[in-house]
Formats: C-alpha cells, structure tokens, sequence
C-alpha cells in the first residue's frame, strides 16, 4: 500500500512540474492585462537577424507607443527578443512607463542578453525618440541630445548615442524629420538633413557614425525635391544603406500601407567596407507578415523595422 502511494505521489509531482515553463508569454486573449500566463508559442519565434558574429542596429517607429497598451508593450518585447539585434533606435515613444515595460519584460524573456534603455524627453505630442540596447556587447559612454536649438528643422532633437561595440567605437543619431508632404513640411525636412550633415562634418569627423530614423521623405525623388540631397551630392562621405531597399520592390518598403519607403540608415565612409563584407546586409523586417497586416497596424505600428548587420573588419 505504501509503495502505491508513493508511485501515486510521483505521477501528481510529474504532472506539475509538466505545468512549468521556463519561458513563458502572455496569451493574446487577455491582452496582457493579466498576470497569468499561458504556455504559449510567440508569433515571431521564426522571424531572426542578429547574429553573434556581427553588430545589427535597427530603427523602428513605433507610432504612437504603445498605441494598443499592454498588448503592444508584449510583442514589441517578443519581436525584439527574437531579432536580437545589439542596437534599436526607437521613434514615438509615448509612455515612458510603458518603454520602461518593454525592457524589463525583454529582459525575462530574452535570458541569453541583458537589456537596457533610455528615452529622450520634451518633444512635441510626446512622440520622443529612444534607445534599446544589449548591455552585454553594447558599453555606452554617453547618450545626449544635438541640435536642440533648430526645433524648425529637426523637431525631434536627434538623439545621440556614443558606444563602443567589441572594442570599436561608434556615434549613432537618432531621427524623426518633419511629417507631411505640404511645401513647408518639405523644406523643412531639407534643412534638417542640411544642418545635420553639417553637424556630422564638424563634430565627428573620421568617426564610425550611423545615422537613422523615420526620417518621412523618399530617397529617390528628383534631385530638385529631394530633402537628402546633400548627402546624395557626397558619396565619398556618405551612403544610404537602404538605397536598395528603396529602388526594389515595394513589397520591402518600411511604410506598407502608402507604401512608401521612409526610414532609413546612413552611414559614413569610414563603415564603407564593413558594409561590403560577406555577411553584411540591410533589411526591412516584416512582422507583418508573421501577425497579418491589420493586426500589427492595430496593434503595434504602421512602420516595419529597417535593420542593418555589418561584419566588421
């Protein structure tokens, strides 16, 4: 009797302990509200870029975070996790309490990085800029605003982050130009890209400097109209990574429901040859194509990630 009892105590603990698991996520149908959670499987868990063998930075606007409260803040947490890119400049960061969620719940996810963010303060609407980095492979010396007394031109003051990635050091600049297509709007966006190429010449020099964002204008207009002008006029200084995004199909485009193609990252001559290395690659990520296009509209952005992966020398 006492031996059956005892086979019958191990077959109960054998089915609780079936119970756990150690990576756990939110089911959707309570929308994060809740602090149970569900034995789940995360939509994105197919959907990867970063490796361990080179640096991955990545912009995403986030429209107005997190424009579906709790459900948002969870998968923003699950995509980030599973592209595991080292650097994510972020634009429409909304609620800092809830960035701030975003980080601590990519933490418990993610038990293979630690996680660390920071984001900026005073623009209009609230729609401020942000930073999310592995603090594992990414030592940060500094993040500071630059440019804050042109509130005409760059609305969001753009957001720096100096950081070292394996011993190499890197100026990243995070942008959110001027929206709309009216004349003004336009010009506006023309002195933004004026005034920062100006900035980068002077200050950062000989630098590895990565410059990103929702920066709401195209890079193919005709050069009479185009606001990126006096980058494109520099090739030996400066190259749009994302130029082939650009001139492919729309189908690759980071703003799907114009669509249109209106983030973008540039970098700077001295990144020119990682950028031309084997392994190296630009990307618009598709989320959308793992949730389906109105619900990741209705419930994380109307803007897909553009990421870039350099090898580097």
């Amino acid at each position: 009797m006492l031996k059956k009892i005892f086979i019958l105590l191990a077959i109960v603990l054998f089915i609780i302990s079936c119970g756990k698991n150690n990576k756990l996520v939110n089911n959707d149908d309570d929308n994060g509200d809740s602090d149970t959670t569900h034995v789940v499987h995360s939509v994105f868990e197919n959907m990867h870029f970063g490796t361990d063998n080179s640096f991955e930075i990545m912009t995403w606007n986030l429209k107005e975070f997190p424009e579906a409260g709790n459900t948002t803040v969870q998968k923003v947490a699950e995509a980030l996790k599973y592209l595991s890119v080292d650097l994510v400049a972020l634009q429409e960061i909304h609620s800092e309490q809830q960035f701030e969620n975003v980080v601590s719940k990519l933490n418990d996810l993610d038990t293979l990085n630690t996680w660390e963010g920071y984001r900026s303060t005073g623009a209009s609407y609230e729609i401020n800029l942000a930073y999310i980095y592995k603090t594992n492979v990414i030592h940060k010396n500094s993040i500071y605003k630059i440019l804050q007394s042109d509130g005409y031109a760059l609305p969001r003051s753009p957001l720096v982050i100096d950081f070292d990635y394996d011993n190499i050091n890197f100026i990243a600049i995070a942008n959110h130009y001027k929206a709309s297509g009216d004349n003004e709007s336009v010009q506006r966006r023309r002195e933004a890209s004026h005034d920062l190429y100006e900035y980068i010449n002077e200050h950062y020099a000989n630098k590895n400097v990565i410059m990103l964002g929702d920066l709401n204008d195209e890079l193919t207009d005709p050069p009479e109209e185009n606001v990126f002008q006096i980058f494109l006029d520099d090739p030996q200084h400066y190259e749009f990574a994302d130029m082939s995004i650009a001139l492919g199909n729309s189908s690759d485009w980071s703003y799907p429901t114009w669509p249109s193609h209106i983030d973008h990252i540039l970098i700077t001559d001295e990144l020119f040859d990682e950028f031309e290395n084997n392994g190296s690659e630009i990307k618009t990520i598709k989320p959308d194509e793992y949730t389906g296009l109105s619900y990741y509209t209705g419930n994380i952005s109307d803007h897909r990630p553009v990421a870039l992966k350099l090898r580097l020398n």
